[in-house]
């Protein structure tokens, strides 16, 4: 871990955020649809986790936050209110805090602004909350759920093992319950997990990066043009085996031309490529035969696709038997020729 020293809220600590994925975002990030619905499996990512997703990919390429900047009036609000919230904390623990600005993990992914070191062991969580019903409900249940992920975040990226959780309500002194603190202490078990899951959000922003970084393809830009009439050859099976064959071939188009050599086996008619399916736009069969989501992956095994992923690729399931999602079967080879595009798209080196 490193740390870059930079007041909160300040230009430069915008920047060393950006691109970064931050523990007040963590629950966002991981977070999954609870139930189906007609867009989304169950467990599959919220549309929350995606636009994170979307936002930290444009950052990462950019250096700069995107999106709507915090407003400079919350912002001061929040900086002067954690200057109070930390003097009183030290002044009734008789603990020295020591400010540390944005702490970042060695690969630059993850990211957590501390309020307050203290020690060697811990670290400081404040909030000033406006919302009367929530400092109400502080006050009765103790209940810092809502921040967990934020705080067992801190301590996973700086190697911490307690949080003092802190609300600080001025309005409260005349109680004494301007001051709320209660001690988190380090769950190795909820980071493990939260640790992973994460991980596994990194790979779509990074999916999602290589999307936008792709150059744009010109067999892309060819199946919008209305004028575009030029239908590539189609190459002998032999010439088809051959590029099966060579070493350079990416592991995942592999997979893709031996699904549709499982297809042409099975359909001894069909000779067309998964190029020429790109260009050369296939007519919905007479019969409208169709294939449930599972028989497209046993097709594509191993790669495996959702609902979503399909849709992403531009395939919208054109009808549903029950709970499943149909889609036409002449739309098979269009799904490999748009797999094919990603995976050029991604498996590029990216520029220096």
């Amino acid at each position: 871990m490193k740390f870059i020293e930079c007041p909160q809220g300040s230009a430069e600590w915008l920047a060393a955020r950006s691109g970064k994925i931050t523990a007040s975002c963590f629950a966002d990030a991981i977070s999954v649809c609870q139930k189906k619905s007609a867009s989304r499996d169950s467990g599959d990512p919220t549309a929350v986790a995606e636009r994170y997703a979307a936002d930290l990919a444009i950052e990462r390429i950019s250096g700069q936050p995107h999106g709507e900047p915090p407003k400079a009036w919350v912002l001061e609000r929040g900086h002067e209110m954690e200057a109070h919230a930390r003097r009183i904390y030290e002044g009734r623990t008789g603990a020295f805090v020591t400010e540390a600005g944005i702490c970042v993990t060695d690969d630059g992914a993850f990211g957590y602004s501390t309020d307050g070191l203290v020690d060697d062991d811990g670290l400081i969580e404040i909030k000033a909350p406006i919302d009367s019903t929530k400092i109400l409900a502080m006050w009765q249940s103790g209940d810092t759920s809502e921040y967990d992920h934020q705080m067992q975040g801190g301590m996973w990226i700086t190697g911490r093992k307690w949080c003092d959780f802190i609300m600080y309500v001025p309005d409260l002194a005349a109680v004494g319950k301007d001051l709320f603190v209660k001690r988190i202490f380090r769950d190795d078990a909820f980071i493990d997990d939260m640790a992973a899951r994460l991980v596994k959000f990194d790979s779509m922003v990074q999916l999602f990066e290589g999307v936008l970084r792709a150059p744009v393809d010109d067999a892309v830009d060819a199946e919008f043009d209305p004028d575009f009439q030029e239908v590539s050859a189609a190459p002998a099976p032999a010439e088809l085996v051959q590029a099966a064959a060579a070493p350079e071939m990416h592991p995942v188009h592999q997979v893709l031309v031996d699904a549709l050599e499982r297809r042409r086996e099975a359909q001894p008619a069909m000779a067309a490529t998964v190029t020429d399916i790109d260009v050369a736009r296939v007519p919905a069969a007479d019969d409208e035969a169709m294939l449930r989501l599972g028989q497209i992956n046993e097709r594509l095994a191993p790669i495996t696709l959702t609902a979503d992923g399909l849709a992403r690729l531009g395939f919208a399931h054109a009808m549903t038997d029950k709970s499943a999602k149909l889609y036409r079967e002449s739309d098979f080879l269009r799904i490999c020729a748009a797999l094919q595009r990603h995976i050029s798209a991604v498996a590029q080196p990216k520029a220096a």
